[in-house]
């Protein structure tokens, strides 16, 4: 049976696409994924001929959607792993309990949950790269159903032979080219059983859009869709290129990537392709998936003057027009979800002795020491004698109308014309809190120190304090 498989037409076919695109290097493992269904059978007896059973991890992912058929598949991939020489693993996950919770499709959960699975089997086997058996009539499907769904250019460039660690080895040969080397070497494989059901999507557009198309306009229209597919990957790779090149022209990440600050004069200079692919690529740092009406809500206020305010976006995202700058940041995880960027901290934090105090809504913590001898580099430190502040101070927003007369000054100065002064974003003016103890200001922290509690020596005991960004 070797010989015979290694000299078919599509055996060659599928040795010469992975060793031209290298997508199984010398010595690497390969999780396979196999249902039981033509093209992943296809796929486990190639590859096991190709690189040898020993460096193939088959998994089988039973979803719970099918329990009248999971039995004869299992069996039979079982038989057929046993006669190539590999072992088979078979994992369960349970869709319809985790859709329950995510609120997506039953397709869309079922392949989240199957490659969430592959990918925690290569982790476990030492394998590189996870293999799967889509097949040229799966991209032609997968083109139409982003296209009817709605998507732009990179949607429609299809899968690609190799999406990080995910290869597709049969991805430019056709259904019927599978089914016929599997007649021919007397291959069983099972029915997917709910691949006849018109109540998935994708089933509802290969079983009566496609050969409605086929019978009434064009005839080869898997091969137009996939030519298609296939131009405009190679155009979205030049576009992603010079999209990449223009974020690192107008946009600048701040706070260790927890905020990214855009030239919002110079973006709407781009070319409108560039502009709405790096306001994704915005989206995309905070891993989020903006819509087309997001982008271009964004974009359409690049160019409008004296435009200022706070949008805000899904997961807690929030996109911030002020001046000449555009600026993307996430509120943290324990912020409310409707709340603002403005807000500062929302909580005072007591703060008992020496130690770090995190301040998690602003990305900033305090770190306090205490001793003698130390030094200290204003702004971002600050030096006081223990004799004039003590423990506990507090860490809080400031006050409506509150005041302190900073170091090198003998007038008392509204908080909020000291954290106008610091040329920033009206938001970022929320990263510096005052420390106070008890009723008085000892410093707006990242800024000044208070007048009233200054020290010129270190040769006493004094408190140390250190603002500092979250990393």
């Amino acid at each position: 049976m070797s010989e015979i498989i290694r000299d078919t037409i599509l055996f060659k076919h599928v040795a010469s696409a992975i060793a031209e695109q290298r997508l199984i290097k010398d010595d690497e493992r390969v999780v396979v994924g196999v249902s039981g269904g033509p093209d992943s059978v296809c796929l486990l007896v190639i590859l096991a001929e190709l690189i040898g059973a020993h460096r193939i991890e088959p998994v089988y992912v039973d979803h719970g959607l099918r329990p009248a058929e999971v039995p004869a598949e299992t069996a039979l991939v079982r038989r057929l792993c046993e006669t190539l020489g590999c072992r088979l693993t078979i994992r369960a996950v349970d869709v319809e309990r985790e859709r329950g919770k995510s609120g997506e499709s039953v397709e869309q959960c079922g392949r989240r949950l199957r490659y969430d699975t592959f990918t925690e089997l290569r982790r476990e086997r030492g394998c590189a790269v996870i293999a799967v058996g889509h097949t040229l009539d799966d991209q032609a499907e997968e083109f139409l159903l982003r296209l009817i769904r709605g998507t732009g250019m990179a949607g429609l460039a299809g899968m690609a032979v190799r999406s990080g660690a995910v290869i597709r080895p049969f991805l430019q040969i056709d259904k019927s080219s599978i089914l016929a080397f599997l007649q021919e070497q007397e291959i069983p494989y099972c029915f997917d059983g709910s691949n006849n059901s018109t109540a998935f999507f994708r089933n509802r557009v290969r079983l009566e859009l496609l050969p409605l198309i086929r019978h009434r306009f064009n005839p080869d229209i898997t091969s137009s869709l996939v030519q298609t597919a296939d131009i405009l990957r190679e155009d979205d790779t030049l576009l992603a290129e010079l999209s990449a090149k223009c974020f690192a022209e107008h946009a600048e990440l701040l706070e260790n990537g927890a905020e990214i600050n855009i030239h919002r004069h110079g973006l709407a200079k781009e070319p409108l392709s560039l502009q709405r692919r790096v306001i994704a690529a915005c989206f995309h740092h905070f891993d989020h998936t903006p819509t087309f009406a997001h982008i271009d809500e964004i974009r359409s206020r690049l160019v409008k003057n004296g435009t200022s305010g706070e949008l805000h976006l899904p997961g807690r995202l929030r996109a911030l027009f002020w001046k000449e700058y555009l600026s993307f940041i996430q509120l943290p995880a324990t912020a409310n979800p409707r709340g603002s960027a403005f807000n500062g901290m929302g909580e005072s934090i007591i703060c008992h002795g020496a130690g770090d105090f995190a301040c998690p809504a602003i990305n900033r913590r305090l770190r306090i020491a205490v001793g003698k001898g130390m030094g200290c580099e204003p702004p971002d430190t600050w030096l006081f004698t223990t004799k004039k502040v003590n423990f506990p101070v507090t860490i809080r927003d400031p006050l409506p109308g509150e005041t302190m007369v900073p170091e090198g000054s003998r007038t008392p100065k509204k908080i909020t014309r000291l954290r106008g002064g610091l040329n920033i974003a009206p938001h970022q003016r929320a990263r510096y809190p005052v420390l106070v103890a008890g009723d008085a200001i000892v410093c707006l922290l990242g800024v000044c120190g208070s007048a009233d509690f200054a020290t010129d020596t270190s040769d006493e005991e004094c408190m140390t304090l250190a603002w500092q960004a979250i990393s």
